[in-house]
């Protein structure tokens, strides 16, 4: 695993902490460029800088709250344009790009779709806040309203890059996992299939032995009355007789509790 990976593995575990120091660095710079030229944006340069707080506060919570933080941004991005009446657009108003690029990415499918409409209505009022701000004719206003909306839509259509990429990692990883834990399902099926086979076969000698000794005992205990000798002779001792102790079936069935053998039959 490289450095970006690692890195990106830890940014996506500490959402907040990330995004916070982001928009530590973004209010930096907003805030000096507001409070510097306040005269460019048709406000005091107090008013400029609270404005600008405003905006970018919501902006910690864009990935863990998408949804909470894209209203807030365009609600004081709303406020600025119609209640204050500031026909220019603020540096910090930057950060309308970054809310909806984040509820794009994290948030819900109903929510993006939200936040185009809301894109709309705010680049209208931009629009109409700057005519009634100029005067002339309202076609002039015109190409402001398709800058905001191309800069939101390539906002909208990077963070739905970014989205079909998440859900395919996510897809493949959940795949992934699925398939480790059929491998593992599939050896332990094999392995009890085994064993399962192991412990018919040791069934199936351990019962033609028994069967084998019976026959012999029967065989003896009928001839000992007609001749002895025959009982005798089939009294000796047979590899056939002999059978397997429990530990040879390797805790296959765990039905062998013995670990000694079985005992030999004797005679009357």
């Amino acid at each position: 695993m490289g450095w970006y990976e690692r890195w990106a593995e830890w940014a996506e575990r500490y959402r907040f902490l990330v995004d916070l120091c982001w928009t530590l660095l973004a209010a930096l710079f907003a805030l000096t460029l507001a409070a510097s030229s306040p005269s460019t944006f048709s406000l005091g340069g107090g008013q400029a800088v609270l404005l600008s707080a405003a905006v970018l506060a919501p902006l910690p919570w864009c990935r863990t709250r998408p949804v909470a933080s894209c209203v807030a941004v365009f609600v004081v991005c709303m406020l600025q344009i119609t209640v204050l009446g500031t026909p220019l657009l603020l540096p910090a108003d930057l950060a309308v790009l970054v809310s909806m690029y984040c509820v794009t990415v994290y948030g819900p499918r109903w929510a993006y779709w939200m936040a185009c409409g809301m894109a709309v209505v705010g680049s209208v009022s931009v629009g109409i806040s700057l005519w009634l701000y100029n005067g002339g004719s309202p076609m002039s206003v015109t190409p402001m309203i398709i800058l905001c909306l191309a800069l939101l839509g390539c906002s909208f259509a990077f963070g739905l890059v970014r989205r079909s990429r998440r859900a395919m990692i996510t897809a493949m990883r959940d795949r992934a996992e699925r398939l480790e834990i059929e491998r593992d399902q599939q050896a332990q099926i094999a392995t009890a299939a085994e064993r399962s086979r192991i412990a018919r076969e040791m069934h199936d000698i351990v019962a033609h032995s028994l069967s084998v000794i019976i026959a012999q005992a029967d065989g003896g205990r009928y001839a000992a009355a007609a001749d002895p000798a025959a009982a005798a002779r089939s009294s000796a001792p047979s590899p056939r007789r002999a059978v397997p102790p429990s530990p040879t079936c390797g805790g296959c069935s765990g039905c062998c509790g013995r670990t000694s053998p079985a005992p030999r039959p004797r005679w009357a």
